[in-house]
């Protein structure tokens, strides 16, 4: 099939600062940044159809061509300037920072696109109006074109801060801080919003009475609160939008005509989403730190949380319109260690560390509201069904479904047990949750979160006589994927490899259901819950220095060659391109919608250092 698919475009990023110091004390910095690119895009579908080996049609078709064209132009500058004051008398440090920043970011984005287009065939690829005769009403129907305008004009924000760093003998640290920040994408009542943070330090190992514990060559005790703001929405959300390329008809001729009308209500009430942060915390050196250590028990409560969210019908804005509200309160309390061991054998050095991060996560409210009976529900998919829900005390984004018990075999199971009319033999058996005899969509429940309980990582390093090697592994546990890239592949095509064990006839299978393309079995269910556990081989380097007598022959201090590999190999249970799955917003995490797979990347290098 022909195509002519292209994106290009052109980035500049640059950044002058001058500084001055002065009165011996203090420094002054300002900085100017920019940030400006153009980008062009172009792609195109031709109409075709594929046929099977026995001469019939498939699924597999594009009845008419189509073309898509993209525009897009961003600029942004930030201008920052800071007063810095230290400053150090007898037992006492002081370094202070005052400073106030601007941001903008303007851009544009124009996109049209095009159906039917004439001369598929070849590269003459135009959107222009196509009319097609419609011998059933005697007119000409113009084809599909579409036009769209994504703006993000003078998006803006001021900040105002000040830290001051407090050291007392060396052992006792104090830092504070407060920000404001004001963000253009709110209101005008809501736009500033303050972010004081605090922080202590004791370092034990400096006092007099550890002096004597030769083995405890670091110990450190801190403690930290804060607050942190989020405005990463939109800008356009708080506006209410008018939809245009609306084709109506107008007075007594059956000719459409372009219009535009109300779309979408904003939501001029939004404000900041708020992160309260507190952390203790424990940093330990042993065997002159040949033996560290880092412990941290932390709690984090999101409040004010901005989400996308459905409306009622009566408000006008369509069916899946999304309005952003700040909805939701959620914490996430856990504990975290780094450990790390570092010595020599010989001429032999040699690294290991291990580091965990163990994880809960919760709603505390949702819409100011404590009670059980708030829900969110999120996770579209394409036929309009969410898969998933928060509530109060359960994980934030919750899939939401049916549970499985197996494949009905016979007639006579179909009967014996409650069903929907859809259900037949061959298809899934969803659980009676409630009891009542009765399948419905009270009988969905939760099915898996998508929060892992813990993530890792291990990391290991060895020197030797100019050679070196390190090894990084990273992996997660404890949570689900909803793959929804199946829902959207009817399994009669064998995408999967599962489907060959489908079930053909009573006591065939237990687990596959019979080969449909859509409909009963591809309502939300544990059927499409899969393990999202894996273990990965990050990356693999190994490296050889040469000596440095040989370098200082031609005026290098330090040459290395190398050999990395990135992304090497994956264990996982889960079937899809790959466990790590982004997320569309809170509500929407650990959704397979067809992830491009993690890309393996092998590369040589060489380091020469002047």
């Amino acid at each position: 099939m022909p195509s002519n698919n292209y994106n290009k475009g052109i980035r500049g990023v640059g950044n002058i600062y001058g500084e001055v110091n002065f009165l011996k004390a203090f420094t002054f910095k300002s900085s100017f940044g920019i940030d400006a690119g153009y980008n062009m895009s172009e792609s195109f579908l031709p109409a075709y159809t594929v046929y099977y080996p026995n001469g019939s049609i498939s699924q597999q078709q594009n009845i008419m061509s189509r073309l898509n064209k993209n525009n897009n132009y961003n600029f942004t500058w930030l201008w920052e300037n800071t007063l810095n004051f230290k400053k150090e008398f007898g037992k006492h440090s002081i370094d202070a920072v005052a400073g106030y920043t601007m941001q903008n970011t303007t851009s544009d984005g124009f996109n049209l696109s095009g159906a039917n287009l004439m001369r598929d065939g070849s590269n003459f690829w135009y959107i222009q109006p196509t009319y097609i005769y419609d011998p059933a009403n005697h007119v000409n129907t113009i084809n599909n074109i579409n036009e769209s305008v994504d703006m993000n004009l003078y998006y803006s924000m001021i900040s105002y801060l000040f830290r001051v760093n407090y050291v007392f003998s060396k052992k006792y640290i104090l830092t504070a801080t407060i920000r404001s920040d004001g963000s253009s994408k709110f209101a005008e009542n809501n736009r500033y919003a303050y972010f004081p943070s605090f922080a202590l330090g004791w370092n034990v190992s400096q006092e007099g009475f550890m002096q004597s514990i030769k083995w405890l060559n670091k110990l450190k005790v801190r403690a930290s609160w804060g607050k942190l703001g989020n405005d990463k929405i939109p800008y356009w959300d708080r506006y209410a939008k008018v939809q245009s390329n609306i084709l109506s008809i107008f007075g007594t001729t059956s000719e459409p005509n372009s219009g535009a009308s109300y779309g979408i209500n904003g939501n001029p009430n939004l404000k900041w989403e708020v992160t309260t942060q507190t952390d203790v915390g424990l940093e330990v050196g042993l065997f002159n730190s040949r033996l560290t250590g880092e412990f941290d028990y932390f709690n984090k409560q999101t409040d004010d949380i901005l989400v996308l969210l459905s409306t009622p019908g009566y408000l006008g804005n369509g069916v899946g319109a999304k309005v952003r509200f700040n909805a939701a309160s959620v914490v996430n309390k856990g504990f975290e260690f780094n450990l790390g061991w570092r010595d020599q054998i010989g001429k032999l050095k040699y690294n290991v560390g291990v580091l965990g991060t163990v994880i809960h996560n919760k709603v505390l409210s949702i819409g100011g509201n404590s009670g059980v009976d708030s829900v969110l529900m999120g996770g579209d998919l394409s036929n309009g069904v969410k898969v998933t829900r928060s509530m109060v005390g359960l994980p934030i984004g919750e899939f939401y479904g049916y549970k499985t018990d197996g494949i009905f075999q016979t007639q006579a199971e179909l009967n014996a047990y409650p069903h929907m009319i859809a259900a037949g033999v061959g298809d899934l058996r969803f659980v009676d949750m409630n009891g009542d005899g009765i399948i419905d969509d009270r009988d969905r429940t939760a099915i898996g979160s998508p929060s892992p309980t813990f993530i890792f990582g291990f990391n290991f390093g060895v020197e030797m006589f100019g050679i070196d090697l390190s090894v990084n592994i990273q992996g997660q546990t404890g949570n689900k994927i909803f793959n929804a890239k199946e829902m959207v592949r009817p399994d009669p095509y064998n995408f999967e490899s599962h489907v060959l064990n489908r079930w053909t006839g009573p006591g065939t299978s237990t687990t596959e259901p019979k080969p449909s393309f859509g409909g009963y079995n591809y309502m939300p269910s544990d059927y499409f819950i899969q393990d999202g556990s894996f273990l990965r081989i990050r990356n693999v380097q190994l490296g050889y220095t040469l000596p440095a007598s040989w370098g200082a022959k031609i005026h290098m201090e330090k040459i290395k060659f190398y050999v990395k590999a990135d992304n090497i190999f994956t264990w996982t249970k889960y079937t899809g391109y790959t466990p790590e799955i982004g997320s569309d917003g809170v509500l929407s995490s650990g959704i397979d919608y067809g992830i491009y797979p993690i890309t393996a990347v092998y590369s040589i290098g060489l380091n020469l250092n002047f």
